[in-house]
């Protein structure tokens, strides 16, 4: 499909606004752990397979499973290579279903570009395998691939600009607190006045962390020394990625941040569950 169709699709789904996102924000970041609990989203493949989206270490994790027959010794090498292949699948099945924003999955996107969908499924099939072992007669292979590779595929495919702000501001970052509203993680959001519903900033790719005692004891480098620390109202749109915030926000978001540098350079940090 011709590149004009896809940018086209994209400003659609975004609702003809301006991305702002830095892309050297996606990489993923390792933890200790691959089996890291916060900020998971658990994802029903059907059939009673499941999934995980991670928006915390930001990684999509995923098991495959297939038996090994009589004799081992024969048959173990075939069921790790049908394990693998397994996990891949669900893998998939599992970006394909991610919000890009309140209206479109990546699996939209990837039926109207050939090349992203060579792209995406190329970064499954490079997926690293972090555990595999002998279960029950099964081989079972449990691998990650880092959501930053396939969003990056996504953003560079739809080529949308994002401008460049000039004015300063006393704040570094914006903090914005959505613990308890069942908010659904999504690439792109908007931020929406509670009072009136008018649109006060977006589609911004924000970075989702896990809940803490207190808006203050947040490490994030993203957001500096000096973030603007607001409470989110609650959550809108078809999906529930959107979210919204009192009209007093709404009137701080406008004259100190909006603009400036902290939404094109990603420095949006969401609060979750």
């Amino acid at each position: 499909m011709n590149l004009w169709k896809i940018r086209l699709l994209v400003v659609s789904m975004l609702f003809v606004g301006m991305v702002f996102v830095n892309q050297g924000v996606l990489k993923a970041d390792k933890k200790d752990s691959p089996y890291y609990e916060g900020g998971k989203v658990s994802v029903d493949l059907g059939g009673g397979e499941r999934g995980t989206v991670n928006w915390e270490t930001r990684f999509i994790t995923a098991k495959g499973m297939v038996p090994i027959t009589i004799p081992i010794t024969k048959n173990e090498a075939l069921a790790r290579r049908g394990a693998v292949l397994d996990a891949q699948r669900r893998l998939l099945e599992i970006v394909k279903g991610v919000q890009i924003d309140s209206k479109t999955v990546v699996s939209d996107l990837m039926e109207v570009s050939d090349v992203v969908k060579s792209k995406v499924s190329g970064v499954v099939s490079n997926a690293e395998i972090i555990d595999e072992k002998k279960d029950n007669g099964n081989y079972v292979v449990t691998m990650q691939a880092p959501m930053g590779d396939f969003i990056s595929v996504i953003i560079e495919e739809t080529k949308i600009p994002r401008p460049d702000f000039l004015e300063s501001s006393e704040y570094t970052g914006l903090v914005i607190d959505a613990r308890g509203l069942n908010l659904e993680p999504a690439i792109f959001i908007n931020i929406y006045n509670d009072k009136d519903g008018v649109k006060v900033c977006g589609p911004i790719h924000p970075v989702y962390r896990v809940s803490v005692k207190n808006l203050n004891d947040i490490n994030e480098y993203r957001i500096g020394a000096n973030p603007l620390r607001i409470k989110a109202k609650g959550t809108t749109g078809p999906s529930g990625v959107d979210i919204t915030i009192s009209n007093g926000n709404a009137k701080k978001v406008r004259k100190k941040i909006l603009n400036t540098g902290i939404f094109s350079k990603s420095r949006v940090v969401v609060l979750i569950d």
